[in-house]
C-alpha cells in the first residue's frame, strides 16, 4: 500500500512538471519559461528628456550596461514622436516599432527631444 502511494506520488509530480513544460519537434522538453528570454519590441517604461547637450546620450549609454536595461544604439537614441504631431498621429504602433528589442523583463529607455524647446526658440 506505501508503494503504491508513493507511485502515485511521483505521477503526480511528473504531470505537474509536464504542465510547465512543451515538447518541441525532436522531443526534448524546453520550459516554457524561455519565452521571457526572447526579445520583442515593446513601449518604453522610461522616457528621458533634457535640453541640449546635458547628457542624456550618455546617462542612457550608462543605463544600458544593466542586464535589465535595452535602449537604442546611441544614433537612434532621438525619437521624436512626441515633438511633431505628424509623426504623434501615427499612433502607438509607429512608435512601438522605432523601440529595440527587449526581453520581458528588461526596461525599455529612450529618450524624446524637443519636451523641453521654448516655442519661438
Amino acid at each position: 500500500a506505501l508503494e503504491d502511494e508513493v507511485i502515485e506520488d511521483i505521477t503526480g509530480v511528473e504531470d505537474d512538471v509536464i504542465e510547465d513544460t512543451e515538447t518541441i519537434e525532436d522531443g526534448v522538453k524546453k520550459d516554457t519559461e524561455t519565452e521571457k528570454d526572447t526579445p520583442a519590441k515593446k513601449l518604453p517604461g522610461v522616457i528621458v528628456v533634457g535640453v541640449k547637450k546635458c547628457g542624456t546620450g550618455a546617462m542612457i549609454e550608462m543605463l544600458k550596461m544593466h542586464p535589465m536595461i535595452a535602449g537604442n544604439d546611441y544614433a537612434k537614441s532621438e525619437i521624436r514622436f512626441f515633438a511633431h504631431d505628424e509623426l504623434y498621429q501615427q499612433g502607438l504602433e509607429y512608435y512601438k516599432d522605432k523601440m529595440p528589442l527587449a526581453r520581458k523583463d528588461q526596461t525599455v529607455v529612450i529618450k524624446t527631444p524637443g519636451m523641453i524647446d521654448v516655442p519661438g526658440n
